[in-house]
């Protein structure tokens, strides 16, 4: 949608490419305008019910870094809250027609879906998953909430910094694989009127070089010129920006090469490259520890284990993992 919303339609190829493109525009606007709808339900019934809850990604992103909800692919409605409000949240979405479908513990979510609407809720009790190096709070998320305006009605959600982050966290997570990750993060970035606070807020919490990996992508494959004022609070001569700069190339490389998604060379590549933008050899020891043995859907689908004995799949995950990159570890 933003490629198309960028450009002169009468370039778009022959009419029937020019009507295509434009009958999806009208099909996702409709879709995003929906989903927006019942995202402002779904936070009217968990505040009525007295459960605090910040909202982010699908409608509030799209709006926070282009102003238009309809410029941004989404599928489902991301919210968070309270890990000890997780049970009376789950229950009052039931209620209100909510049906679960899968929990995945690793990500810290449950996935409920309305049975009528199509409507389908990842339902997070943390902002990040739990094998990535980065705390934050829900108090604390929730206490620098803020307010953003999706079709005519504000939501609460995160307030910039803890937005700017909590997507760099996702994108770098996934390798930036999908460009308008890098888009919304360098706009997000560029509304922040004080980077130096920004940058510091992203460095106490380990994720400068994730936020700067953005940047350096987001300008080498679209031209974007970074803030203004960037280099007064980044030095270029930093670990940090070497380290994303680094990163970023390798990046920038598979980005361009579809075929890494199913290549286990490139994930192994991956983690290397995951672990450089770690600011710390505490934080690359734990963010390694954790995605080598916290176990995942996968490792239950390889084998099944009764749940008096669910411990042991921190042993099964490494024995998979092992097993599955074999040939690509001997390869060197």
């Amino acid at each position: 949608m933003l490629l198309f919303a960028s450009i002169d339609r009468d370039t778009i190829g022959p009419a029937s490419v020019r009507e295509a493109v434009e009958r999806m525009e009208t099909n996702t606007k409709r879709q995003n305008l929906q989903m927006a709808a019942a995202l402002i339900d779904i936070v009217d019934v968990l505040r009525d019910n007295d459960i605090p809850v910040i909202t982010y990604k699908g409608p509030v992103v799209a709006s926070r870094a282009y102003g238009d909800i309809s410029l941004r692919r989404f599928v489902d409605l991301d919210v968070l809250v309270a890990p000890a409000d997780r049970r009376q949240a789950i229950e009052t979405l039931e209620a209100a027609g909510y049906e679960r479908r899968k929990r995945y513990k690793h990500l810290s979510e449950v996935v409920l879906e309305h049975p009528e609407t199509g409507t389908v809720i990842d339902l997070h009790t943390d902002a990040v998953p739990d094998d990535i190096p980065v705390s934050l709070p829900f108090g604390e998320l929730y206490e620098r909430r803020t307010r953003v305006d999706i079709g005519g009605q504000a939501v609460p959600a995160l307030s910039l910094e803890d937005a700017v982050m909590v997507h760099a966290v996702h994108g770098s997570k996934h390798c930036w694989y999908r460009g308008e990750w890098l888009l919304a993060v360098t706009a997000l970035i560029r509304q922040s009127k004080d980077l130096g606070a920004l940058f510091g807020h992203l460095r106490a919490n380990g994720c400068e070089r994730m936020a700067l990996c953005a940047l350096i992508i987001t300008h080498r494959l679209f031209g974007a010129d970074y803030p203004e004022s960037m280099y007064d609070v980044v030095e270029r001569e930093s670990s940090e920006w070497e380290s994303a700069t680094a990163t970023a190339a390798q990046f920038t490389q598979w980005i361009t090469r579809p075929e890494w998604v199913t290549d286990d060379r490139s994930h192994l590549e991956g983690l290397r490259a995951q672990l450089r933008l770690c600011p710390s050899v505490r934080t690359k020891v734990r963010f390694f520890l954790d995605t080598v043995t916290k176990p995942q859907e996968a490792d239950r689908e390889f084998v099944s284990l009764p749940d008096i004995v669910s411990p042991l799949y921190r042993i099964v995950r490494p024995v998979r993992l092992l097993y599955r990159y074999r040939e690509s570890l001997n390869r060197g």
